[in-house]
């Protein structure tokens, strides 16, 4: 399962990778510091980890985006 953790601290990103890898090695997890990052990622995930407040796009104005654009993935 490809998995998004999106926030622009990056202790916390890897934080959050690390409990889902250790979780599920197994699990592809990719790291943003941007809303914008993740939207020019061009990639499906199935789970989106997404901090709220970013500069530039934030989580929820990121979320709206992919929504609009037909992604379905689980956003957190």
């Amino acid at each position: 399962m490809n998995i998004a953790v999106v926030d622009d601290e990056e202790a916390i990103r890897e934080q959050i990778g690390g409990f889902i890898k250790k979780w599920n090695p197994d699990f592809d997890i990719s790291g943003f510091a941007t809303g914008e990052g993740l939207l020019a990622a061009g990639k499906d995930f199935g789970i989106i980890f997404l901090d709220i407040q970013m500069e530039g796009i934030g989580g929820i104005e990121a979320v709206r985006t992919l929504r609009k654009s037909g992604v379905d993935a689980v956003g957190l």
